[in-house]
Parts: C-alpha cells; sequence; structure tokens
C-alpha cells in the first residue's frame, strides 16, 4: 500500500483549505444578514486570526523518538515508523492485536502489504485516519510506515490528537510484537 508522507506542503495546502472554508462561511453569514456590521467584522477578524496564529504553530515539527520508532507531526498530521525483528508476514496478525487492544482505533482494512484505521469522532475532531504499509527492511525484519491524518481535510491543528493516536498504534504494534517473541516456543536442540 502506497501512502503519502506528510510534509510542511500538506500542511500548507490544508492552511490554504482552512482559509478558503472560513471565507466561504464569511461570505455566507454576509448574503444571510445583507451586510457586515463593525461588530462581526471585529469578531470574525479577532477569530481569523487567532486561527492564522494557531496555523502556524503547526509548521513545527515535534519529533518523538524511542528504540525502534519515529514520529514526526506537523500540526494535525503525523507520520511515524517502527522497525521490527519479525517476518513481513507476521505483520497484519500484530496490527489487529493493536487494534483489538485499543478502544479508539477501528481497523477498516488490512491485507498483506499494509491497510487502512479509523477512529471515531471526538469533541473537537471529526476522527482521523491511519494508513500503514509493511515493508521488508533487513533479513528477517520488517519496517511498519504510517501516517495520520484528520478526516476533515481543512484541519490544520488538533490538540495533539494525531499525536497520541500514531502513538498509541505504533507503540500497541510494538507491544504485540515483544509479547510475541515472549510467547514463541524455543526451539529444541
Amino acid at each position: 500500500m502506497d501512502i503519502k508522507p506528510v510534509t510542511r506542503k500538506s500542511v500548507t495546502v490544508a492552511l490554504l483549505w482552512w482559509l478558503l472554508y472560513s471565507a466561504v462561511i464569511v461570505l455566507i453569514v454576509r448574503w444571510s444578514n445583507g451586510g457586515f456590521s463593525p461588530v462581526f467584522l471585529w469578531g470574525a477578524g479577532i477569530i481569523l486570526g487567532f486561527g492564522l496564529l494557531v496555523d502556524l504553530l503547526a509548521y513545527r515539527a515535534r519529533i518523538h523518538r524511542a528504540p525502534g520508532l519515529e514520529i514526526i507531526t506537523y500540526g494535525a498530521r503525523s507520520q511515524g515508523s517502527l522497525t521490527l525483528d519479525v517476518p513481513v508476514a507476521e505483520v497484519p496478525p500484530l496490527v489487529e492485536a493493536a487494534c483489538r487492544d485499543s478502544m479508539e482505533l477501528g481497523l477498516r482494512q488490512l491485507g498483506p502489504d499494509g491497510g487502512m484505521i479509523d477512529t471515531g469522532p471526538s469533541f473537537s475532531a471529526w476522527g482521523e485516519r491511519i494508513r500503514f504499509a509493511v515493508q521488508s527492511d533487513h533479513e528477517n525484519g520488517s519496517r511498519l510506515l504510517a501516517t495520520c491524518r484528520p478526516r476533515f481535510s481543512v484541519a490544520v491543528v488538533n490538540w495533539g490528537r494525531t499525536d497520541r493516536l500514531m502513538r498509541e498504534f505504533l507503540s500497541g504494534v510494538q507491544q504485540a510484537a515483544a509479547s510475541q517473541s515472549v510467547t514463541l516456543p524455543q526451539p529444541m536442540s
């Protein structure tokens, strides 16, 4: 499965869509009122200014690293990679186990080369979509690449929800792999 990487360009596109969305809302309000009142203009200016300030903070990359794990987050978009010491064919059951153990991660599609996970809506978001791909990394190892993006594509900031979901997903797979390696019978000599 091919996944699009999360970059500053994707955050810029989301920011432009957010500005267009905001402009359409302002025009609809103007059309319904028949004109702009000074209070409305001040309120819209303050809200748009605050929104732009918060959105510009999304350009700063937050990076989380742990052994075998790396997550980079730009605002409401995250991408991560996890290096596993299991063959590629054994990764889908680990993903299933991680999703089964989580209350928020709903496995929607799973194949030998990747899949998709959906999360439900929350108070502050319409939900997120995690896409992941499994690749061969070294002789008996594999690498899990994943991106997490909001379903509502104009969302630029979601207060760390995608970062938290990405950590939950990748660390869940990592824990499932660790528990699998512990429970595997050792070959007799």
